[in-house]
């Protein structure tokens, strides 16, 4: 193996590549530790409720005006829109008792159009929670938005009217 280049005794910190097969192992070690990272500490529950805190702003800003303060669709502009607003209290209860996150985080969303969900009254949030003119990837913010939203929806549930 090589040694470092060195000029009288000052090293000046050249060091061979590694070899490939090195590169690989720890490319795999690394991907593999994210991986279990990302299985065995999922958030824990002050994460999930600074997330709700996040998303019950959000809400209050963006949604309570048409959707209302509990998500019943009686905010104070649903009277001035064609369409009423959907209840969001009872999302669990139209699809059997289960909440389903991912799709109404891309109903918030709102960036990949579904013919399935007829017209759009409601803003695409996918886009209006980007800042304009910054450059920096801004996905990581915007879905940090919508899922704390999701999450803040999710509490708003009604108790399934079935027996």
């Amino acid at each position: 193996m090589p040694r470092p280049a060195t000029v009288g005794r000052l090293s000046l910190g050249v060091k061979p590549m590694p070899k490939r097969r090195d590169a690989r192992r720890l490319a795999s070690a690394v991907a593999t530790a994210l991986v279990a990272l990302a299985v065995c500490c999922p958030l824990g529950a002050a994460e999930v409720a600074d997330s709700v805190g996040e998303g019950r702003l959000l809400y209050r800003v963006h949604c309570a005006g048409c959707h209302g303060e509990s998500g019943r669709g009686d905010g104070v502009a649903s009277e001035r829109l064609e369409e009423p607003p959907p209840d969001l209290s009872r999302i669990r209860e139209r699809h059997a008792g289960e909440f389903p996150r991912a799709k109404v985080a891309e109903i918030i969303d709102g960036r990949r159009r579904s013919a399935a969900h007829g017209g759009r009254a409601m803003p695409v949030w996918g886009l209006t929670f980007q800042t304009p003119g910054l450059d920096s990837d801004q996905e990581g913010d915007v879905r940090g938005r919508i899922t704390a939203l999701t999450r803040y929806l999710e509490t708003l549930q009604q108790p399934s009217s079935e027996p």
